[in-house]
């Protein structure tokens, strides 16, 4: 992973506040303690999950899987992040996206370490 040793020390030195999943199986606005999101899309043929307040999630990472998969999960900010790059779709079972935010933008974290 050359080239991105700041993010890994950084990433590596953070904790998720809340240490049990939240399970969800709808649509759903996180809140700043949901930040280990297991989805299940089976009941509810693709849904969306939308991230808490970019200003208010400052500082937290968010982990959202799909754990079973009946149709898409798409991840979208509540329009207020800053160039907020288009929502995000998860479309197998075991897919997952990392979020952070530094209270302005939502960034993927993934896309950081390719």
């Amino acid at each position: 992973m050359a080239g991105h040793e700041p993010l890994q020390k950084f990433i590596e030195g953070t904790q998720l506040d809340h240490a049990s999943p939240t399970l969800v199986t709808a649509t759903i606005i996180l809140t700043i303690r949901d930040q280990l999101v297991r989805c299940d899309t089976t009941a509810v043929a693709g849904y969306t999950i939308y991230l808490p307040n970019v200003s208010e999630a400052i500082g937290k990472i968010y982990s959202i899987t799909l754990t079973a998969d009946g149709g898409d999960l798409v991840i979208a900010d509540q329009d207020e992040s800053y160039d907020w790059e288009g929502d995000y779709s998860i479309t197998a079972a075991k897919g997952n996206a990392l979020f952070y935010s530094d209270g302005y933008k939502w960034h993927d974290i993934a896309a950081h370490l390719t």
